[in-house]
């Protein structure tokens, strides 16, 4: 090869190079104001119980979608009824009784002693009721929002222990997004601020805003959590999914 076509092998060469750099600084900088982001539902809670209850009914499997106030469990309270109709009649004798008291008294034929001590029974047993009352309602465990069961800890007909999580149930009409992003940009992504995020396990894409920016920077990393609601997010996009999240500075 002569002197030439070495020196213009040599132009190619660089030439190829500026152009791969180039390529792959403008790659880095479109990735600049990119994070990964995962979906969460704005709407979780773990149904536990504290009764220590058979389960009677439990209408809804994993999957299962229902809409606020359908019925998600319910326990078998027969012990518990037979306390409150126990309670209830323990209450009304002891009305019974304070009224005579109180007649008794007017013929000053007992002291106020008994009279307040009768009262003082009467109190005591429509306590006993309101707290039986209170428990009968936690019997039937009703939708707080509008959602999916996501987890199912327990079966029908089995008593779970006292404080044992029976189910977990997600709102998953409303979604948003949890990602953290670098300290310095924090001047731009502040509530209100436009992302998009590309889904990676459907490859679609969804948009929305920040709704909430964590009070604390992570001092090591210098990062900051940062949520933002999706927009009318598809059915298809579901809590657990993830992908790049692109702001619009």
């Amino acid at each position: 090869m002569n002197k030439c076509n070495q020196i213009a092998s040599i132009y190619i060469v660089v030439g190829l190079l500026l152009v791969a750099t180039d390529a792959a600084q403008a790659q880095e900088t479109s990735r600049a104001d990119e994070v990964r982001g995962v979906i969460r539902p704005v709407q979780e809670a773990w149904i536990s119980s504290d009764l220590g209850m058979q389960i009677e009914k439990m209408p809804f499997k994993e999957g299962d979608t229902f809409k606020s106030g359908d019925l998600l469990i319910s326990y078998d309270c027969s012990p518990s009824q037979a306390q409150l109709q126990a309670a209830n009649a323990k209450t009304a004798a002891e009305s019974v009784t304070w009224k005579n008291n109180r007649e008794l008294r007017k013929k000053n034929a007992i002291g106020q002693y008994d009279v307040d001590l009768a009262k003082a029974r009467v109190d005591q047993a429509a306590a006993e009721s309101k707290v039986v009352s209170a428990q009968l309602e936690k019997c039937k465990v009703r939708a707080p929002f509008d959602g999916a069961m996501s987890t199912v800890g327990a079966r029908l007909y089995e008593t779970p222990e006292r404080g044992a999580k029976v189910m977990l149930i997600l709102n998953v009409s409303k979604l948003e997004v949890e990602m953290v992003v670098p300290s310095t940009w924090l001047t731009k992504v502040t509530s209100g601020a436009k992302f998009k995020l590309s889904v990676d396990e459907t490859g679609e894409p969804v948009s929305g805003e920040i709704v909430r920016v964590a009070p604390l920077i992570e001092s090591v990393s210098q990062t900051v959590k940062v949520v933002g609601l999706i927009n009318a997010p598809p059915k298809t996009v579901k809590p657990g999914m993830s992908g790049n999240v692109t702001f619009e500075f």
